[in-house]
């Protein structure tokens, strides 16, 4: 009998057995939804510095990178304070409703960003799409419930590959659809377009979002235990109403209410949030929580470094530069995800492993930054920063596979009937990671580039902080396969 200790997936794996077929259908809306939220947070990315810029003129543009930092914390900090209790009220009323309402929110909050033209109206617009942005923890709760132990670590692997789609496609929008009036002639009488610049791409992520909850509406199966099992009693009544005595139907109906009572006699009492936080799950929960700190840096830095000119401390690209190297960071992630991740994983036996190799690689990524503003500053070529930067990706892409290694972890490790709310404290520490990582970065940056002999303070940072999560992650001994 499962107990509060019992992990949600199998504890063991034979390897003679076949895995247990995807629901491919279910799987498919999952990763539409996945897609949603890396467009609507990085379509703003490659021109967020240009944005505040407009609404800001009076603002030197080395001092820049303290507002990026302050509106994608305030993101964050909402979501910090709504992933936990949208985690604990979807094991209540279950996975679907917190969804929808998750993505409305989305729709709305990137047009609001897409027509606002001061910096009040660009941090509200981004504290709305905080406030709806509880999304990510239901997928992965709603995937662990669709999935076994024999079939999870294909089925995660999608998660990251999907939001290495939206890093590509929004960036992409963003930066090639922002000011479209100056670039087409199509639009270049359209008063709307250039009054609002920066809409036309945040007009299509929210016209995705939309369509996918319509998909969703459809064609998503609610997985809740409790509500599980009520669909499956309702099913037997309605077998016993349609057949009346018919001696098969009567079977039917037996055998259906018969599993519905073992389901029930098997499903402990919901545990309290802190009976959940054992020591191991306090563990993975924190090398998380460092890992997207050093990950939501990485996407803030990135923009604002390279931005900022050579004699401030970045690179000194285009939009479009910036929103190439994006596009070129998603897709390599989507590369390694899918012919690395899976081998890896297999050969490691489990995610463990792999999460402590993988979280490595974060150095020599953080690394590359300041060597390509090293290549830029010395005379080197652009192209030799360029390489600099691609190198970097490809580093960060490796280093890319800890965040499915993560998820399975906290998957692995969840007693039964609980994930809903231990994927909602995940993402609060990973929304506490999103708080604190943008304005701490890009102040310690903006900083850096104005303190002669201190540009690389902040890259000293991140790599301390890489260290120190891959030391943590030691101490984690859950894995796939447990006694």
């Amino acid at each position: 009998m499962p107990s509060e200790r019992s992990p949600l997936l199998s504890a063991t794996r034979d390897e003679d057995v076949s895995p247990t077929p995807l629901p491919r259908r279910q799987i498919l809306v999952l990763c539409l939804i996945r897609i949603s939220e890396p467009l609507a947070f990085l379509v703003i990315f490659p021109f967020i510095a240009f944005q505040l810029s407009d609404a800001m003129p009076n603002v030197p543009p080395e001092r820049l990178g303290y507002y990026v930092g302050l509106v994608e914390s305030a993101f964050a900090a909402l979501q910090f304070i709504v992933a936990t209790p949208y985690g604990r009220l979807s094991d209540r009323v279950g996975r679907k409703p917190i969804i929808f309402v998750s993505l409305a929110g989305t729709a709305l909050a990137i047009n609001l960003f897409g027509t606002a033209r001061s910096f009040e109206g660009i941090l509200l617009a981004r504290c709305v799409n905080g406030i709806f942005g509880g999304s990510i923890g239901i997928v992965k709760t709603i995937l662990g419930e669709s999935t076994d132990g024999s079939n999870s670590a294909r089925a995660f692997t999608l998660l990251p590959i999907m939001y290495s789609v939206g890093a590509i496609v929004g960036p992409f929008l963003g930066a090639q659809l922002s000011s479209p009036a100056d670039k087409f002639p199509i639009f270049k009488d359209v008063t709307f377009l250039r009054k609002y610049p920066y809409w036309l791409p945040c007009g299509l992520v929210s016209l995705y979002v939309l369509v996918t909850m319509v998909i969703a509406a459809f064609f998503l199966e609610e997985t809740l235990p409790s509500k599980v099992r009520k669909a499956e009693a309702d099913e037997a009544s309605r077998l016993r109403e349609e057949r009346g005595d018919e001696g098969q139907a009567l079977l039917e109906a037996d055998r259906l209410e018969e599993h519905v009572e073992e389901d029930q006699a098997k499903t402990p009492e919901r545990p309290s949030i802190r009976s959940l936080l054992t020591r191991e799950r306090v563990n993975i929960l924190t090398t998380q929580m460092f890992l997207n700190f050093i990950n939501i840096s990485w996407s803030s830095l990135i923009p604002v470094f390279c931005f900022e000119q050579v004699r401030h401390g970045g690179v000194g690209l285009s939009k479009e530069g910036i929103g190439h190297l994006l596009a070129a960071n998603g897709l390599i992630s989507i590369l390694v995800q899918t012919l690395l991740f899976p081998p890896l994983e297999r050969k490691m036996n489990g995610p463990l492993k792999l999460y402590r190799v993988a979280l490595l690689f974060n150095v020599p990524a953080l690394l590359a930054l300041p060597l390509a503003h090293y290549l830029s500053g010395a005379g080197a070529g652009r192209e030799w920063a360029w390489t600099s930067l691609i190198a970097g990706t490809a580093f960060k892409s490796l280093a890319g596979m800890s965040i499915i290694c993560a998820t399975l972890l906290v998957t692995n490790s969840c007693p039964r009937g609980s994930l809903g709310t231990l994927n909602g404290i995940s993402q609060s520490a990973g929304s506490f990671s999103r708080m604190l990582g943008p304005t701490l970065v890009t102040s310690l940056f903006a900083f850096g580039t104005s303190h002669k002999g201190l540009g690389s303070v902040v890259f000293i940072f991140l790599v301390s902080v890489a260290f120190a999560t891959w030391a943590l992650a030691q101490r984690i001994t859950t894995n796939r396969r447990q006694d």
